[in-house]
């Protein structure tokens, strides 16, 4: 998809001129009017240039590359549940495709609005935080019936059974899908949580793009499930504090614990030991968001539009300060979570983000003159 240029902030200058006469046959010297700046473009334009920048730069292509990622991973798994004598490395190419889906879900994971948060999507794509063990128990209630297990019957039984952590147990957990006992069925029910996936992912994706239901455009309007442009503009930062809060607290602080070596059990992707990949991803998220994909985004409403250079500075510089401390951690979320040194960082981390929800909810807000409403992470 071809990403449009970035549209500019036309501002016109009015120049007032002034002269005149004096006595005594002298003459005076015109004196240069200081120009002043008059915006031409009003608040609800500049966010619709935002809302513009960012649907077609992350939200149309991103939802469209995750049902790609998903449709692939579907096709991988039934090639490789159709090999007699499957080797390691033949795995470990479907589990790289498995990561594809689950790392493009994570850009995407922050927005809960449309069709994602309807039919309990959300939940049956990803069921995090799962502390009753909902995925190991839909996982071991499919392998153990004597049904077929098809993609109608995981879309109807438990949610934790359904999406990328169900997957990420049959591929990583336990009895290798090489040599386990039961590999048959364990391969009929992978195929089936991974075209359930697919399905899940090509039904959201359906529903935004323009060809399609064509959600994006009630985003674009504020018409539909808002109430206006600004009232978009709202639920979208207000879905991006819901994923700081996420990531800071469900991922980070709980599998922290008190004393080392933490609670890696509780960690995202304990199985897959991609936890920390996936935290990467959603804070360099936040830098996207900001600036809509580095088109109209709020650092330049906050700069050209509403004169706030300051509080643009604030934002990006503590956004900068949590990509860089993320990136700084190596290794496994598990290691770190067992590390003096890494327990130290992931604290020092947990303090940036803290630190950034203070000037978003404050002074941006204050600025942008947007309330930011705060809704649970339960995935209803």
């Amino acid at each position: 998809m071809k990403k449009p240029a970035s549209l500019l902030l036309a501002f016109s200058l009015t120049l007032t001129a002034c002269g005149g006469g004096g006595g005594g046959g002298g003459s005076t010297t015109p004196t240069t009017p200081t120009p002043t700046p008059q915006p031409t473009s009003t608040m609800d334009e500049q966010f619709g240039l935002y809302l513009t920048d960012l649907s077609s730069n992350h939200i149309l292509p991103g939802y469209q590359l995750l049902a790609d990622n998903a449709s692939d991973f579907a096709s991988k798994s039934a090639n490789f549940c159709s090999l007699n004598a499957p080797s390691e490395v033949d795995l470990n190419l479907l589990r790289l495709s498995w990561l594809e889906v689950n790392l493009q879900w994570q850009t995407m994971q922050w927005i809960k609005l449309g069709s994602v948060v309807k039919e309990n999507r959300l939940l049956r794509l990803q069921f995090f935080p799962d502390d009753q063990n909902a995925v190991g128990k839909g996982i071991d209630s499919l392998l153990a019936t004597q049904q077929t297990v098809d993609v109608m019957y995981v879309a109807t039984h438990n949610a934790g059974g359904q999406g990328i952590p169900a997957a990420e147990r049959l591929l990583f957990a336990n009895e290798s899908l090489i040599a386990a006992s039961n590999r048959q069925k364990r391969c009929e029910v992978l195929q089936a949580i991974a075209i359930n996936i697919a399905d899940i992912t090509e039904e959201v994706n359906n529903a935004w793009q323009p060809i399609g239901d064509n959600y994006i455009n009630q985003l674009l309007s504020g018409t539909g499930d808002f109430s206006g442009r600004k009232d978009s503009v709202e639920e979208l930062v207000g879905n991006w504090l819901e994923q700081l809060e996420r990531v800071k607290d469900e991922k980070m602080l709980i599998p922290l614990g008190n004393n080392a070596p933490g609670l890696p059990a509780e960690t995202e992707f304990y199985y897959s030991r991609t936890s920390l990949a996936s935290i990467k991803i959603n804070l360099q998220m936040f830098k996207l968001i900001y600036s809509a994909g580095d088109g109209h985004g709020f650092n330049k409403i906050l700069e050209n539009h509403l004169g706030q250079a300051a509080i643009d500075v604030a934002m990006s510089d503590s956004i900068d300060n949590i990509i860089a401390k993320i990136d700084a951690l190596q290794g496994f979320l598990d290691e770190q979570l067992a590390s003096v040194t890494g327990r130290e960082q992931i604290k020092d981390l947990i303090t940036a983000m803290q630190d950034f929800r203070t000037i978003l909810t404050a002074d941006f807000v204050q600025a942008t003159d947007i309330y930011i409403g705060f809704n649970s992470n339960d995935g209803d």
